[in-house]
């Protein structure tokens, strides 16, 4: 009935499924073509050990000509320690490499690092179910008492990029930001206490912050298993977050129980106040935040899982899908990048800087900034030399 920009961007989160195999089935998410699929891509489904492997052998009749290769083999490994240890041992040619790990291939003879810059920031997100961050003096002086620079340099070892605003400022999203006017707020501990002093937010004996009705500043921070980085993050927030006086509980869950408790309407916002996530933002090329910061896209069907909600945020969002003149949007999105810092619906804190090393073996390989894109797409001109 109206324009919708981010049209063309969407649809590449449709996936293309086989009507003749699928239409009749009752429940496609647990139909058996699940563990046999055919796609229109350059390999085949070989074999799948779930949890451990699945094996592509090339599909000789693809429009673009046979894969410069015999076939990829896809490990599942529990940890980065696990792969790193198969890569070194020659038993797999490239891995995923988060930033701790990093430094061991910088300079090797045997291995290239691959590094990108990931498209949105980690960030520390406020549930604003909970009634004591619903307060925006809470949020400001949290914003506050976090040192990003130390924060990054600890947990990216140095790697990664403070983050001030919504999109990565060297990803494909950067002109969206707005870096006259966007006024971030910097670390200053000691304006931090003074702010929540003059809101009332007084000490207790054991210098925890109280609200006037005697509701202990005590929060859960979240994140899921699988990133030594977020957990790190968690345990340094924590002791930064003690010098203004709020008692913070690291807690890690796996993602699908997270996911859980996201769709859960009537989950208790004490189990989540606080979470350190990446900004969940899927549309890699396109601006649109209605998922993540709209009012009407709440639990259990929307991804504003934060629960949060401003009348002009959501008018932002509305007019730049709207819009579809591409210099227009560009104002409208730097509009709200303005509002979500006056507004703190998070704190964004660094951009990751991620990596895929690879075995000098493996020949045929690009290096570009949008490597997170290119290993999912260009396997089939990569090969291996015996």
């Amino acid at each position: 009935s109206e324009p919708f920009a981010p049209f063309m961007f969407n649809l590449e989160d449709i996936e293309i499924i086989p009507e003749h195999v699928l239409s009749g089935v009752a429940d496609i998410n647990t139909d058996a073509f699940n563990k046999s699929p055919i796609g229109t891509g350059s390999y085949m489904l070989d074999d799948w050990q779930p949890d451990q492997f699945f094996k592509l052998v090339p599909f000789e009749d693809h429009f673009r000509g046979r894969a410069k290769n015999d076939g990829l083999t896809v490990f599942f490994h529990a940890d980065t320690d696990v792969g790193s240890a198969a890569l070194d041992a020659g038993d797999i040619d490239m891995m995923f490499t988060p930033p701790e790990l990093q430094e061991r291939y910088q300079d090797s003879n045997d291995f290239t690092l691959h590094n990108y810059v990931y498209y949105t920031p980690i960030t520390l997100s406020f549930n604003h179910k909970h009634p004591i961050l619903q307060d925006l003096v809470v949020r400001q002086a949290i914003a506050m008492a976090i040192d990003k620079e130390t924060l990054n340099d600890t947990v990216t070892k140095g790697r990664g990029i403070v983050a001030r605003n919504q999109f990565a400022e060297s990803g494909p999203l950067d002109r969206y930001n707005d870096y006259d006017n966007v006024r971030p707020l910097e670390f200053n501990l000691e304006e931090a206490n003074t702010i929540l002093d003059e809101a009332g937010y007084t000490r207790g004996d054991d210098g925890i912050r109280v609200t006037p009705n005697g509701d202990r500043f005590e929060f859960i921070v979240i994140t899921y298993s699988g990133f030594e980085e977020y957990q790190n993050g968690q345990v340094i927030i924590q002791e930064m977050l003690a010098e203004l006086g709020i008692a913070v509980t690291p807690q890690v869950v796996d993602f699908t129980t997270l996911e859980g408790m996201w769709t859960d309407e009537n989950d208790d916002p004490a189990n989540r106040a606080l979470e350190l996530e990446e900004w969940p933002h899927s549309l890699e090329f396109d601006p649109d935040l209605y998922n993540e910061m709209h009012s009407d896209s709440l639990p259990p069907t929307g991804l504003n899982y934060m629960w949060f909600s401003d009348p002009e945020v959501d008018r932002l969002i509305e007019e730049g899908r709207r819009e579809t003149d591409p210099d227009a949007r560009v104002e409208i999105y730097r509009q709200l990048d303005v509002r979500r810092a006056e507004v703190l619906p998070n704190v964004p804190l660094y951009y990751a800087v991620d990596g895929w090393v690879r075995s000098n073996r493996v020949q045929g390989i690009k290096d570009t900034p949008y490597y997170r894109r290119y290993v999912t797409i260009a396997a089939q001109d990569w090969w291996k030399e015996s």
